[in-house]
């Protein structure tokens, strides 16, 4: 993920240095700290979170929320009521962030050259908006091994990201910049609401169910749920894909 501009001030230009991506993401989630609850087209991707558990049947026991940023999503997944939760993140500010501020769950540094999730194995992982921040296939394929091999038999793997219609569409605090043509694209949005200018991956469902098939999970469902206002109404700005590892 690169960000381009940053509340209309001045332009930024960020090199692509591996060293610079976790400050990039930082700055980003920084324009959310101050918001608690998730509105706007972005709660569309939530809303249909407590279907998914319960017609697939999730088991809530262990679950890890799997980039969690500030833990807005961490917060979001604690109203199911899970045995224990734990939030990672590949940002070590993120991670003090969410220690210092939510003592009810355990929250941990996602290293690059682990595996696996430390406190693995999980019954449940949740990736909500986190995977276009990978720039290659090889990093979503490495993410997604990690991922089955730190979940429990019979566990669930829940990503939520964007589809392409989120960065062509007008949505009530998002509009498309720049549209992908293929999967693996650099893609640019609008965020009205925060007044921010984004570059993301965009990843197509048929290549993360590809991967996912790859990797070893066996069973998966897509949804894609809408909204009452503007193209949110017939154009799913996000997407849901549900895997089983058997």
């Amino acid at each position: 993920m690169t960000l381009l501009y940053e509340v209309n001030i001045f332009k930024v230009s960020f090199t692509r240095k591996k060293e610079e991506k976790n400050d990039k993401i930082y700055r980003r989630r920084n324009c959310y700290i101050s918001k608690k609850i998730v509105t706007n087209t972005c709660s569309i991707a939530f809303k249909d979170i407590d279907k998914i558990i319960k017609n697939n049947s999730v088991n809530l026991t262990r679950t890890l929320d799997l980039g969690c940023g500030f833990w807005r999503s961490t917060s979001y997944l604690q109203k199911f009521n899970p045995g224990q939760i734990f939030g990672s993140d590949i940002d070590e500010k993120s991670v003090d962030y969410c220690r210092k501020n939510n003592k009810d769950c355990t929250f941990f540094l996602n290293t690059p050259d682990s595996l696996q999730y430390e406190y693995n194995p999980f019954s449940a992982i949740f990736s909500i908006l986190m995977l276009f921040h990978l720039e290659t296939a090889d990093e979503v394929k490495k993410e997604m091994k990690k991922c089955f091999f730190s979940l429990a038999n019979k566990g669930h793997l829940i990503i939520i990201t964007r589809t392409k219609e989120l960065y062509t569409a007008n949505y009530t605090s998002s509009r498309g910049v720049k549209a992908p043509i293929n999967s693996g694209d650099r893609a640019t949005m609008y965020l009205s609401d925060i007044n921010l200018v984004v570059e993301d991956t965009y990843w197509s469902e048929q290549q993360l169910i590809d991967i996912a098939t790859e990797v070893g999970f066996e069973s998966y469902t897509l949804e894609y749920p809408l909204a009452e206002k503007f193209d949110e109404t017939i154009l799913p700005p996000f997407l849901i894909l549900t895997l089983l590892k058997r």
